[in-house]
């Protein structure tokens, strides 16, 4: 198994160095005590790493009540060199994001174990009122991560959260995918907080997109 991992790190660093091709990690994400479930992609270069949300959206029956889910559509870039995120969403047929520095501070513990024959540690950062878990490897040496998590010295696998039943694991990973990340510098500038309330800014935001163009 050794000897696996080993050689796995090898190609890594070829695909890694050579700019050219980028590792796909996919991610089994759940909530709501596993009734809304998908399968997020996370994209790795040389040089920065994009996250991709993509489902549709689902109703679901729980005992008497109906669950509506919303779908949603995104992609979160994140640059090593310069600790920023910048993250993409759709308005109408016009693309916004926003950015800004990564700022989590992270405590690395010491309890490890295996995930996809990888071995992991454990780390913890403060996430609102609660706690967030991260299991990240070094053994994959780029501080990226699903969502807005990164800034450990490795990759992140899974998360989860103290008073929360969502989860995050890594199901699989690719090397050498022949895949080209997205291109955002089209995209139309807003700010976090409108990117995070989108919902209730979008007539000032078409306004300002209307203007510009």
């Amino acid at each position: 198994m050794k000897n696996i991992i080993k050689l796995t790190l090898i190609l890594f660093l070829l695909a890694y160095e050579s700019n050219a091709q980028n590792i796909k990690v996919t991610y089994n994400y759940s909530a709501a005590s596993g009734r809304l479930e998908h399968q997020p992609t996370l994209l790795i270069s040389k040089e920065n790493s994009q996250f991709h949300v993509d489902y549709d959206d689902r109703t679901m029956k729980y005992n008497a009540s109906t669950l509506n889910f919303k779908g949603q559509t995104y992609v979160i870039n994140y640059e090593y060199a310069t600790k920023e995120f910048t993250e993409l969403k759709y308005l109408d047929d016009n693309e916004v994001k926003a950015s800004w520095i990564n700022d989590q501070e992270w405590e690395i513990l010491d309890e490890t174990k295996t995930i996809l024959d990888y071995s992991v540690r454990k780390a913890k950062k403060n996430s609102g009122d609660q706690i967030m878990y991260a299991w990240f490897t070094t053994e994959i040496p780029v501080k990226t991560g699903p969502f807005r998590h990164a800034g450990l010295p490795g990759l992140i696998l899974e998360f989860s959260y103290s008073r929360s039943n969502s989860k995050c694991i890594a199901e699989n990973i690719e090397f050498n995918v022949d895949k080209d990340l997205k291109d955002f510098s089209k995209a139309f500038k807003i700010t976090k907080a409108e990117l995070n309330n989108l919902k209730n800014n979008k007539e000032v935001i078409r306004k300002r997109i209307q203007e510009a163009y």
